[in-house]
């Protein structure tokens, strides 16, 4: 008879997981990818940096699956960890906003757009939270994407 991983608890599957028990580890994926999933997507309002976070999440569990010491239950360290997961997001998106800000004062500063000013502007118009308008050469206005 094989066993029912779904029914087991918390610590059974964790015990079961941190010894190398792969189906443990995937019952606990299916357990929480979608709460987990939810949780973050409810914050950051990104459906594909959603995924992305839950999948750097379990990608962690599993790495550290011989060395895991968890002190409260696993359910908020899951959680715990994607706080943090996306208290870093928002981190990486100020800084590229601060970036972007920053680099757009000093162009308009300059009243001049060199060939590799533009490149560097295509290049900002790659990151995620922002587009830059041009016309002419010339830098117009920045506002942020919906």
């Amino acid at each position: 008879m094989s066993p029912s991983y779904p029914t087991y608890s918390d610590d059974v599957l964790l015990e079961l997981f941190s010894e190398g028990d792969v189906k443990a580890f995937e019952a606990i994926y299916e357990r929480y990818v979608s709460p987990l999933y939810n949780y973050i997507e409810s914050r950051i309002q990104s459906r594909e940096d959603s995924k992305e976070i839950v999948q750097e999440i379990f990608e962690t569990l599993w790495m550290q699956r011989e060395s895991l010491a968890i002190h409260t239950s696993f359910k908020r360290y899951l959680f715990g960890s994607a706080k943090h997961q996306i208290l870093n997001y928002f981190r990486s998106e100020k800084i590229q906003q601060k970036y972007v800000e920053h680099f757009t004062h000093f162009v308009a500063q300059r009243h001049e757009s060199s060939t590799e000013e533009m490149t560097n502007l295509d290049d900002l118009e790659k990151l995620k939270p922002v587009t830059i308008d041009k016309k002419d050469g010339v830098l117009v206005k920045l506002r942020l994407q919906d």
